[in-house]
C-alpha cells in the first residue's frame, strides 16, 4: 500500500510531502524487488542463486548439506510473537565460489531448510 505514493521528505526544511506514484500500474519485474538471478559455481557445478541486496549475509538452501564436506553447528535465536527459540543452525565457515571469473570466499553461511519466498530451484541468497 505505501508503495502507492512518492514520499519526499526534506531536512533542511522539515517538509513531508505525499503524492501519487508515477509508476505506470504495470507489474514490476521480480527481479527488480528481489534482486537478480546468478549462476555462480561451486567445485566446478553451477549452480542458482538470487543476489539479496537487502541483506549483509549469504543463506544456503538445504540441498547444500549433502554438497559440503565440513558443516558446522552454532547456536542461533528465533524470535517469534510471544516466544524464543534457540537452535543448532547448520553452517559452512567458508564457502569458496566463483562467479564471473572471480574467487568469492564466503564466510559463515548458514544453511536453512527452506529460503522463504523463492522458487525451490535457488539455492542461494548471496547478501
Amino acid at each position: 500500500m505505501i508503495a502507492r505514493y512518492r514520499w519526499r521528505y526534506s531536512a533542511k526544511d522539515g517538509t513531508l510531502s505525499v503524492s501519487a506514484s508515477e509508476r505506470d500500474g504495470t507489474p514490476a519485474d521480480p527481479d527488480s524487488k528481489q534482486g537478480p538471478i546468478v549462476f555462480p559455481t561451486y567445485a566446478g557445478r553451477r549452480f542458482k542463486a538470487r543476489v539479496d541486496t537487502g541483506h549483509s549475509d549469504s543463506t544456503l538452501s538445504a540441498v547444500w548439506r549433502t554438497r559440503l564436506p565440513d558443516i558446522e553447528r552454532h547456536e542461533t535465536e528465533m524470535v517469534g510473537i510471544g516466544s524464543t527459540q534457540c537452535a543448532a543452525t547448520p553452517y559452512v565457515r567458508c564457502l569458496p565460489l566463483r562467479f564471473q571469473e572471480h574467487l568469492i570466499q564466503l564466510r559463515d553461511v548458514d544453511i536453512c531448510e527452506t529460503l522463504y519466498g523463492q522458487p525451490a530451484d535457488v539455492e542461494a541468497l548471496l547478501g
